[in-house]
């Protein structure tokens, strides 16, 4: 529909990537910019602010009949087009494709005619009252809404997570050290740390491998305070054998806790496990010193 009279000459809006349109004071404005790292076009003039580029110098009569737009094909290169079809994509295109082609560039100029009578409305005011009575009609059958378009919409309207810097969404692990509370929680498959008094060995790490009442049957592991843990073997290559004991549940000093990716123990179970020898090592002591 042809509204040319009451629009602005706009120049050199091809370049630009991004527009956006504002009602201000009751005025269209666009903005423009090439790319979303940039500012809004046209900028600020002497520190003052501007919506924008004026799109309408009038306001159209919208209640009279607007007037059909008619195309013009006068920067098309049609006898250009019709010889490139045949002669430069002909054998890419199978011969009732270049038909086709040659039909249409024949009949291009029909582009160019408007129908005769003056539509009665504004093609607008069509596209609201659609927009209106789809509205309505939503807004009526919200309660007989299909189960997934209702999952959809309560996902588009379920509130935006809040943003977060770094792992702050990570679910929190669970504490290094757990409160050993009973006997009873040790399990199999956990990792456990014995104190045995005839063995000055720290620490003593081991994996359970089942649990018989108050015995446990273990997998004994090597390794250090800062160094990597394995499983223990007893012999060399083929002829290996795992290292495996039977102690006392009582034996237990801390489980349940796990090592790091590279197998090596956290720092918070390393020092507890330090905090723990050094009380009962100390006990010890003075059990020997008192016999």
């Amino acid at each position: 529909m042809a509204y040319s009279s009451h629009a602005q000459k706009f120049k050199g809006h091809s370049r630009p990537h991004n527009f956006r349109f504002r009602k201000v004071d009751g005025k269209a404005y666009m903005q423009y910019r090439e790319w979303c790292t940039d500012p809004w076009h046209p900028l600020p003039r002497d520190g003052v602010e501007t919506p924008g580029l004026l799109c309408l110098m009038t306001i159209p009569n919208i209640d009279k009949p607007p007037e059909w737009v008619v195309p013009s094909l006068v920067k098309l290169d049609v006898d250009g087009l019709l010889r490139s079809i045949p002669d430069g994509f002909a054998h890419r295109m199978t011969s009732q494709a270049v038909q086709t082609w040659k039909t249409f560039m024949e009949q291009i100029t029909d582009l160019e005619k408007v129908p005769e009578s003056v539509p009665k409305r504004w093609q607008i005011h069509i596209l609201k009252e659609a927009a209106l009575r789809k509205r309505h009609a939503r807004n009526e059958n919200t309660t007989d809404m299909p189960e997934e378009l209702r999952s959809i919409q309560e996902k588009l309207t379920a509130p935006c997570p809040p943003v977060t810097i770094g792992n702050q969404n990570k679910a929190q692990e669970a504490p290094a050290v757990q409160e050993m509370n009973s006997f009873e929680s040790v399990d199999q498959g956990m990792l456990i740390a014995v104190w045995a008094p005839d063995n000055d060995a720290r620490p003593q790490i081991a994996k359970v491998i089942e649990r018989n009442n108050s015995e446990l049957n273990i997998h004994w592991l090597v390794g250090s305070y800062n160094g990597t843990w394995k499983e223990a073997y007893h012999g060399i290559a083929t002829y290996r054998t795992p290292w495996t004991d039977t102690i006392p549940v009582e034996s237990c000093i801390l489980w349940d806790f796990t090592l790091t990716k590279k197998g090596c123990l956290k720092k918070a179970t390393a020092d507890e496990l330090k905090k723990k020898y050094s009380e009962l090592d100390a006990s010890r002591s003075d059990s020997d010193d008192c016999t």
